[in-house]
């Protein structure tokens, strides 16, 4: 791989870590606490959401990429059942309680938070497919575009509070941030415009969903555990605190997430590098000594940091 696209797939995460630095003062100034607590558990929903409704079948479509015949029907085998579940659970939940999602997240009993939540989590879902596509495809600056596209377009909303006249309060922050995700969402549907007109004339196959359910379904339970752990923070502060502490925790938060760029950049290269290498016949020694290479140095960065 070459310097150049290296560069281009570390846009992404670095250019979203530099918005999201730069929308905080703009946050804090303008917003109470508590709103920017209720907008953190939007994020951990948005994020939870979609690790437990792409039922790893995400992890599948990276792993089959290069060695499926048919990619159209590859991408339509592992969607599908992810949007199946999610519709036929959120109609679940919504039928028992239409202020559910709401009152638990925001602690606000309003049917349409709970409603725009389903929605922000259904994009969620699908943008994590299809920006792996994009990811898989080599199309770099594309793929970078979706990490930035939501951080740009959020801190675009807030900047605009002041000379529209808005008011500073959770539902300006809410719709801002809801904005931003459908707004990223139509960037990226355009950027794999081709791809879905070919998905839309393919049709999934019974055992290849029952294939990638057996191999994504461990990946979900991995997730949920690595998940679970990151983010049990704001869940446990949004059970036994207030609002406003988590606010003020999530602003921390997002300044100390900076570290971690570094860890997304390589995963993003690695992964559907080592999946090309395997389809093309590379030798297992050439992967081995490459992991080790990366081993190591995260080895001796990590000791340096200490």
């Amino acid at each position: 791989m070459s310097i150049k696209m290296v560069a281009h797939y570390a846009l992404g995460p670095i250019g979203a870590g530099a918005l999201s630095v730069l929308t905080l003062p703009f946050i804090t100034w303008f917003f109470e606490a508590e709103d920017v607590g209720r907008v953190a558990m939007l994020q951990v929903a948005i994020s939870f959401g979609t690790l437990i409704f792409t039922l790893g079948l995400d992890q599948a479509f990276v792993r089959e990429y290069h060695e499926a015949g048919d990619r159209a029907r590859l991408l339509v085998s592992t969607i599908l059942p992810s949007v199946l579940v999610l519709v036929l659970a959120a109609l679940a939940v919504l039928a028992i309680d239409s202020n559910l999602i709401s009152s638990v997240l925001y602690s606000i009993s309003a049917s349409n938070y709970s409603v725009f939540t389903v929605l922000a989590v259904a994009v969620g879902v699908l943008s994590r497919f299809f920006s792996l596509l994009l990811r898989m495809e080599g199309r770099a600056l594309a793929f970078s575009s979706t990490q930035v596209s939501p951080k740009a377009f959020f801190l675009l909303f807030i900047l605009l509070v002041i000379p529209l006249g808005l008011s500073r309060n959770f539902n300006t922050l809410f719709v801002a941030s809801i904005l931003s995700f459908f707004g990223s969402f139509i960037i990226t549907l355009y950027l794999v415009r081709s791809a879905l007109v070919d998905a839309f004339q393919s049709s999934p196959v019974s055992l290849e969903i029952k294939k990638y359910l057996l191999f994504g379904l461990p990946f979900m339970v991995g997730g949920v555990a690595s998940w679970s752990l990151n983010l049990a923070d704001r869940v446990l502060l949004r059970s036994f605190s207030s609002l406003a502490e988590l606010g003020v925790y999530s602003v921390s938060a997002s300044i100390a997430a900076g570290v971690a760029i570094g860890g997304s950049i390589l995963t993003t290269i690695w992964v559907p590098t080592v999946y090309r290498w395997v389809s093309q016949g590379e030798s297992r020694e050439k992967i081995v000594l490459v992991g080790s290479y990366e081993a190591a140095g995260a080895y001796f960065l990590f000791s340096f940091s200490g």
